[in-house]
């Protein structure tokens, strides 16, 4: 009864992922939160909870995109719900990009470790000097 409450209103949605690209990838169900991703081999499958689009009311799309090993964009699609329901919950990446590549998410940029830096005004001013 406890587990019904507290599990009984999750969304997720199951997808699938099918790597048919030719290359091991890293592969990003959110393209917007780029902290997390799959390795995924050649020819490989992996699965995915997503929590959003929900229905065909929510009009939020859904950017799945892959990178190769050496962080080249081999695969960016974005997915409404319909297109979701159109393609079963199956992505299958292949060697594709229909992403505006002014329209996709930054990479988070790599923080320089800075040695012997006490508070922010001294690490600005180490950032300054490099």
């Amino acid at each position: 009864m406890v587990a019904a409450a507290c599990f009984g209103n999750d969304n997720a949605r199951d997808i699938k992922l099918v790597n048919s690209s030719g290359t091991a990838v890293h592969l990003y169900v959110d393209a917007a939160d780029r902290r997390s991703a799959f390795d995924v081999a050649v020819g490989a499958t992996e699965r995915s909870g997503v929590m959003w689009p929900i229905d065909s009311t929510d009009d939020r799309t859904r950017t799945v995109l892959a990178e190769d090993l050496s962080g080249k964009l081999i695969y960016c699609e974005r997915f409404t719900y319909r297109d979701l329901e159109r393609v079963k919950w199956t992505i299958t990446i292949e060697v594709r990009n229909s992403c505006d590549r002014f329209q996709l998410p930054r990479r988070r940029a790599a923080v320089p470790e800075l040695k012997g830096v006490h508070g922010a005004r001294d690490a600005h001013t180490q950032l300054r000097r490099q």
